[in-house]
């Protein structure tokens, strides 16, 4: 792991502290007075994860965080290569049979060590502009705010989503670590003790790959059904409605349309708590819906983001690599 630069102010510590400062890698000094300079240790940021059979995707994750002091890795019990991945990048990684997603993060901030907390999952990247801002607020001594909201910029069937729904989404994910907790079971949200800023570097997300990633988390989330029969229709066409129309999903493109149908047909099912919609999807009309969804998702489909990403990384303009 790379490690943090030295700070530029370190000089101003005065020459008896000089020599000693130089071989200290995270030092700050701020004045305190016309003749003392107080000096302190940088703060600290670590990244937490939760994972589980995240292979395919997390080395791009781990290499656009490779700038942090700390990486903290909660698996719940993966049947891949995810955890000798993970340990190959720095990373403490730890074994947690799930419970839900609130407690398995919690186990990871149990676990880190630093001021401060960036949360982020296996299939997201942090962006250079994100970095670099956080590098400078953490490390300023000058920050006033508990925790950052940061903007999520989604690729949703190998296209960058800017409507449906996805257009203004910004998530509470950097935060001191002695003032957070998560709550909430499956939408984990994570409550802070102070004043919270925001951000404007991005998290880059691979959301939705394709149609068949899209049944896996649907599948993973179907335990939380509601079980309403009454609002099952009523919510299905408000999602559909909402995602198309109110959030303008159709100017998303044939990707927009296709994610508006599956989570209105998710929508439909959660209310009835209907597992075999979630499992038998290639029988009657829940076959249908998923072959023209699929189809729509395909249409003309872009170079996926994980590729795009990739192909940056190579030509040196990764996200957390320096260019």
């Amino acid at each position: 792991m790379q490690q943090a630069p030295k700070h530029a102010d370190s000089n101003r510590c005065g020459a008896a502290r000089r020599e000693w400062l130089a071989n200290q890698e995270v030092v700050a000094c701020t004045s305190n007075g016309p003749f003392l300079q107080v000096c302190k240790p940088m703060p600290t940021v670590a990244a937490n994860l939760i994972v589980h059979n995240e292979e395919h995707v997390l080395a791009e994750c781990l290499r656009s965080i490779e700038w942090v002091d700390q990486i903290v890795v909660i698996d719940a019990g993966s049947s891949d290569q995810t955890r000798a991945l993970a340990a190959s990048y720095g990373a403490e990684v730890a074994v947690v049979p799930f419970r839900d997603f609130a407690a398995q993060r919690n186990e990871a901030l149990q676990r880190s060590r630093c001021d401060w907390i960036l949360s982020i999952d296996a299939d997201e990247r942090v962006s250079p502009a994100l970095r670099d801002e956080i590098l400078e607020i953490v490390r300023s001594h000058r920050c006033r705010y508990a925790g950052y909201r940061v903007p999520i910029h989604s690729w949703i069937f190998g296209r960058r989503f800017r409507w449906s729904g996805t257009e203004n989404e910004v998530k509470l994910r950097l935060f001191r670590r002695q003032q957070a907790r998560w709550v909430g079971a499956v939408h984990e949200r994570v409550e802070v003790a102070g004043p919270i800023g925001t951000l404007s570097g991005p998290i880059w997300h691979e959301s939705t790959r394709d149609v068949e990633h899209w049944l896996r988390k649907a599948i993973r989330y179907r335990r939380y059904a509601v079980g309403d029969s009454d609002g099952a229709m009523l919510a299905a066409f408000g999602m559909l409605a909402r995602r198309l129309l109110l959030h303008a999903g159709f100017l998303d493109g044939p990707q927009g349309v296709a994610f508006a149908l599956l989570s209105a047909w998710e929508a439909w099912a959660r209310r009835l708590d209907r597992a075999e919609a979630f499992t038998e999807v290639t029988n009657g009309w829940h076959g249908l819906l998923l072959r023209v969804a699929r189809f729509l998702a395909g249409a003309g489909r872009r170079r996926s983001s994980a590729v795009r990403i990739g192909q940056a990384c190579s030509a040196g303009r990764c996200p957390g690599r320096a260019a």
